[in-house]
């Protein structure tokens, strides 16, 4: 039997009960893997605009990533996932590459930074083009870059979300059927 394990890391105001992260979780259980849903907190206020702010932030992200994780041996599994959102795909993407674990990457909503720190060819980016934390070209550019599959959900912002609830309904499934896909090791 495969051994499979999926971590969840969340963004400042993201948590693992919102949406993106709640259904991915859910449907990493579905197919096996084993859920790790890590949790921040003690991040400054205001970060936009303020460099010495969002430093700051990266560095409580990681770490609370490296606490959290220190006891997992990544090397027993089979199948390494991690799913980070906002804050997250930072830590996501310096503790790959710090301990050097071959997880796939699925990134929602990346920063502009965490382009500088992804692995090459490994993941799958969601970006809203309405988010006003990282434009999309900037995006377009960084999976250009690192040959990551972009999928965008027009007008939406850095939830993945617009101001249309039913319109937002319809993103979810759609993202949640990559999701699956990306889980499943297909095509997305």
């Amino acid at each position: 039997m495969t051994s499979k394990i999926a971590v969840i890391f969340p963004g400042i105001g993201y948590h693992k009960n919102k949406p993106l992260l709640y259904h991915s979780a859910k449907l990493a259980a579905q197919h096996g893997f084993k859920v790790k849903a890590l949790e921040f907190s003690g991040f400054p206020q205001k970060l936009k605009g303020d460099r010495e702010a969002m430093m700051k932030s990266f560095q409580i992200a990681i770490a609370r990533s490296e606490d959290q994780l220190k006891f997992i041996d990544f090397p027993a599994y089979d199948d390494v996932v991690f799913i980070s959102k906002s804050i997250g795909t930072v830590a996501a993407a310096i503790y790959a590459t710090k301990h050097e674990v071959p997880a796939r990457q699925l990134y929602f909503t990346p920063l502009e930074q965490t382009f500088s720190l992804i692995q090459d060819g490994n993941g799958l980016v969601f970006h809203g083009t309405a988010d006003s934390w990282v434009d999309t070209e900037a995006v377009t550019a960084g999976c250009l870059e690192k040959h990551l599959t972009l999928k965008t959900v027009l007008g939406s912002n850095h939830s993945l979300e617009s101001d249309d609830v039913f319109a937002n309904l319809q993103d979810l499934l759609v993202i949640m059927e990559d999701v699956n896909r990306f889980l499943l090791n297909q095509e997305v």
